[in-house]
């Protein structure tokens, strides 16, 4: 089995078929809405939260673009003013005249997702109905995130992993074992995040309370 179809796998077992359709139909449904004047690139995104609830939002353009809204986080933002502040899970979409691409978030994004869930699943929505699944530390390997502050809670999957992840990333960037490393980065490759993160629990400084 390939990356892709083990990519796919990890994140159906994570979000059901429902939650993915309403994600994509609504991340395509938020980039009508959007303001983009100067690109004339309309972008959409939707999120879903651990407590179920979904909201989407669109980019907004400013003549400057320095106070440019993108559509994650406007998507974000919505959810936040709720009091929702654990994602599960975003979906992206993105068109303009001749765009025929998947699209994903732009660096900025990346690193503000990565406040909220640094193990964020992603689907990449094409305009044909195709999807393209990632996970957001994939997009911002190494990422400084609250998993580096503090962790008070690794009850779902999502957060269990994320944690596991941020803790192994820093360990191998100061840990001199090469074997070690290569432990770890063959977990990661292969998916093994059960394993990862037990082996996490049991072998690298580990708390509830903090990183």
């Amino acid at each position: 089995m390939n990356t892709t179809n083990q990519r796919k796998e990890f994140i159906e077992s994570i979000l059901t078929k429902q939650e993915i359709s309403t994600l994509v139909k609504m991340s395509m449904e938020a980039a009508n809405t959007a303001r983009a004047p100067y690109s004339n690139f309309f972008v959409g995104s939707s999120i879903l939260t651990d407590a179920g609830d979904y909201y989407m939002g669109a980019n907004v353009e400013t003549m400057t673009m320095n106070y440019t809204i993108h559509a994650e986080v406007c998507a974000v933002g919505k959810a936040v003013h709720d009091g929702k502040k654990k994602l599960k899970a975003l979906a992206c979409y993105a068109t303009t005249k001749g765009y025929d691409y998947f699209i994903t978030c732009c660096g900025e994004c990346r690193n503000f997702l990565a406040n909220y869930n640094s193990f964020l699943p992603i689907i990449y929505v094409h305009k044909s109905g195709a999807l393209m699944y990632g996970l957001l530390h994939e997009l911002l390997p190494y990422s400084y995130s609250p998993s580096d502050l503090a962790i008070t809670n690794h009850e779902d999957k999502a957060a269990r992993y994320g944690f596991a992840l941020a803790k192994a990333n820093k360990w191998m960037l100061e840990d001199t074992c090469w074997e070690s490393r290569k432990f770890l980065k063959e977990l990661m490759s292969e998916w093994k995040f059960e394993e990862l993160y037990e082996h996490v629990k049991k072998n690298i400084e580990f708390t509830e309370e903090g990183a």
